[in-house]
């Protein structure tokens, strides 16, 4: 947890993780992806995944200040647990609102489960990854291949 606070700028969390902290995670994440599920298909969101967000967003974020150069950023020296699902609430609130939501997508792969947003200048990504893409195009390869071999060749006098 610390190590990807510290990847995206932040200190690490003060104190060790309970079992409610998790728990916390657990529910953000599970209402973050509930409504992005919902946006994919075209639904409404379910309003207890929304009051989720909404509660977690509440809280107050880590503050960051500008340096006293004016050209770099200064962030706390620690952030609690709390401030952090803040962070994490207000960023899905931005992306279920903002510019890119009708840019939300679900990876067309079978065997994948994630969504994600299409930046594409074109907007018409259908994989999360070039592995995702890859792995459809050999497998469509392979059935081609396959469906070669089972049709029957014309006699030879």
């Amino acid at each position: 947890w610390n190590g990807w606070l510290e990847q995206i700028g932040l200190p690490p969390v003060t104190g060790a993780l309970s079992t409610q902290d998790l728990e916390k995670m657990r529910d953000l994440r599970r209402a973050i992806y509930g409504v992005a599920q919902a946006r994919v298909k075209g639904l409404d969101a379910l309003p207890t995944d929304v009051r989720a967000i909404n509660q977690y967003a509440a809280h107050p974020v880590p503050v960051v200040q500008l340096q006293l150069d004016g050209r770099a950023r200064q962030v706390p020296v620690s952030v609690t647990q709390d401030e952090v699902l803040a962070l994490l609430a207000r960023d899905a609130v931005e992306l279920f609102s903002g510019l890119h939501a009708d840019r939300i997508r679900e990876c067309e792969s079978h065997i994948c489960p994630v969504i994600f947003v299409d930046r594409s200048r074109r907007g018409d990504r259908h994989w999360c990854s070039t592995n995702c893409g890859a792995r459809h195009a050999t497998a469509r390869y392979r059935q081609r291949l396959n469906e070669d071999e089972s049709v029957p060749g014309e006699a030879e006098d």
